[in-house]
Parts: structure tokens; C-alpha cells; sequence
């Protein structure tokens, strides 16, 4: 049975004020909640859209996949 867990400590906010390093910690998280201690996460850099964007690498440094967090709501979205 599938239900959202609600713990009551935290309130969503309307704008998450994301920063570079926020994404970045955000994405090492991504991977460790899956269990992935062997990627990494590389090339990090804001965007003029208000978004950040990373990518998720080997060990030898080769891309897995592209992403871009928006840093008003949090939204995820590959891209590549």
C-alpha cells in the first residue's frame, strides 16, 4: 500500500531559495538514498533561467545522465 508520509516538522515553502550548493547536496542525497556510493555528481552550474544544472558521473568521469533543479520550487527534469 503506497501513502505519503507526513511528519509533521516541515512546512513546503513557496519559493526554496535554492542555491548551487543546496542542488549539489541535493543530488549527492539522490544518489546516496538508492545506495550509490560510486557515482558522483559533476559539473554543477547555475543557469540564467533560475536553475541549476548537474550531472551524474562514473568514477572514470564519464556522464550518466543531465539534470536541471529549478531553484524557486525544487523541480527535477532531465536533460539528457
Amino acid at each position: 500500500m503506497a501513502y505519503a508520509r507526513h511528519w509533521g516538522l516541515f512546512a513546503p515553502q513557496a519559493d526554496k531559495k535554492l542555491s548551487v550548493t543546496d542542488v549539489q547536496t541535493i543530488a549527492e542525497a539522490i544518489l546516496l538514498r538508492h545506495g550509490n556510493h560510486t557515482w558522483k555528481v559533476a559539473n554543477v552550474a547555475q543557469n540564467q533561467d533560475d536553475t541549476v544544472s548537474f550531472a551524474f558521473a562514473t568514477q572514470s568521469g564519464e556522464i550518466v545522465a543531465r539534470f536541471a533543479m529549478d531553484t524557486h520550487t525544487g523541480r527535477l527534469r532531465r536533460l539528457g
